[in-house]
C-alpha cells in the first residue's frame, strides 16, 4: 500500500516535491554547527491527505546539529493534523510513511522512521534520512522526475 501511496504522491505532486527536494539538498550543504547555526528547515505547502477528507498534511525536511559531535543530521517530518473529531488512531499511518519514502525516494536510500508524537490537531511523524541503507520507506519515482 505504501508504494501504491508513494506512486500518487510522485503523480499528483511531483513539480512541488522536486522543489521541496532541491531546498532539502541545499539545507544539507549548509554548515549547520557553526557560527551559531544549530538547524534549519524548509516545508511543502499543506496538503490534502491522500487517505482521508478530515486530514491535511504538512511535511517538513531539516538539518539539526547533533550537540557534543561535529555531526549534522537531515530528517523529514510529517504531521497529519486532523480537521474533525476524530480519533488518532483510527487514522492509518501509512500515508505519513508514504511521503517519507517518497521524499527518501528523491536522492535517500531510506527514510527510517524515528518516533510518532501525538499533537492537540493530529500526529507528527518523525523520520531520518539515511544513506548506504537497505530502502524500507523509500520508494523511487517515475522516470520523468
Amino acid at each position: 500500500m505504501m508504494t501504491g501511496l508513494a506512486h500518487r504522491i510522485w503523480s499528483q505532486c511531483g513539480e512541488e516535491l522536486d522543489l521541496f527536494l532541491d531546498q532539502v539538498h541545499a539545507l544539507s550543504r549548509q554548515e549547520i554547527g557553526t557560527g551559531g547555526l544549530d538547524c534549519a528547515a524548509t516545508a511543502m505547502g499543506r496538503r490534502r491527505s491522500l487517505t482521508s477528507a478530515d486530514v491535511s498534511v504538512d511535511v517538513v525536511g531539516f538539518v539539526a546539529h547533533s550537540s557534543g559531535d561535529a555531526t549534522s543530521g537531515l530528517g523529514v517530518s510529517v504531521a497529519l493534523r486532523f480537521h474533525r473529531e476524530a480519533s488518532i488512531a483510527q487514522h492509518h499511518w501509512e500515508e505519513a510513511h508514504a511521503w517519507a519514502g517518497a521524499v527518501a525516494g528523491g536522492s535517500w536510500m531510506a527514510a527510517e522512521f524515528i518516533e510518532s508524537v501525538e499533537t492537540p490537531e493530529g500526529v507528527v511523524f518523525h523520520y531520518s534520512l539515511i544513506e548506504d541503507q537497505i530502502p524500507y520507506y523509500s520508494w523511487m519515482p517515475p522516470e520523468s522526475h
